[in-house]
């Protein structure tokens, strides 16, 4: 038999737990929202999340040819957990290519580049050479299209890929929030030198959102 003492505690627990379920439901949904003016800031009662200054969660732009990651077109997000809050959380961070030209996520012919940029190292045109180089990878399977996802803290891409087609990927998962709001930012690129005229105005659409869940 449990003391009335005793139920109203584990009620007081129930709607608690209920409240953060409440929480993280409420901040997934919406920072899911796209806003085309303005500053987007949302703070939850737990988890806060701004999105870029003059952008939404949406990154759209006329591609041109780059050399570097840090040239293309970009978007950021910053997450955090309210200390009030008193519990730990994790976070997602998730890329969505809604559109891109068939053109952009098409295989290009082999070629050396650099594993931790994706930059193509033009100097080594055989697979020995390249690989031997530091960091060089021979890359069979790529597209000129290609992302890269940078914290604002690091110097070096926490992750890099191609974008081969539309639909969502998951870049950055699991990780533990911070108190203080740690921004990333996503660099959507097109390389130049594995791009020609026939990739010339070609336009991609693509969001990133995030997501966060407390942990147990």
């Amino acid at each position: 038999m449990i003391s009335k003492k005793k139920a109203i505690y584990i009620f007081i627990l129930v709607i608690a737990l209920g409240l953060l379920v409440v929480g993280g439901t409420y901040a997934y949904l919406i920072i899911s929202v796209n806003v085309t003016n303005g500053n987007y800031v949302h703070g939850t009662a737990c988890f806060n999340i701004n999105y870029e200054d003059d952008t939404s969660s949406m990154i759209n732009g006329v591609l041109f040819p780059v050399a570097t990651y840090n040239d293309g077109i970009s978007g950021s997000i910053a997450i955090g957990i309210d200390e009030s809050c008193g519990i730990d959380a994790r976070g997602n961070i998730y890329m969505n290519v809604v559109s891109a030209s068939s053109t952009l996520v098409q295989t290009v012919s082999a070629h050396c580049e650099n594993s931790k940029t994706l930059e193509t190292l033009t100097s080594y045109t055989d697979s020995s050479s390249c690989t031997s180089q530091t960091n060089g990878i021979w890359v069979t399977n790529g597209s000129a299209l290609k992302y890269a996802l940078v914290n604002e803290n690091s110097t070096e891409p926490y992750l890099v890929g191609y974008i081969k087609g539309t639909g969502k990927t998951t870049l950055y998962s699991n990780f533990l929030l911070s108190t203080t709001k740690e921004r990333y930012h996503l660099y959507i690129w097109l390389d130049g030198n594995l791009s020609d005229n026939s990739y010339t105005s070609l336009k991609v659409m693509a969001d990133m959102t995030a997501d966060a869940t407390v942990v147990d």
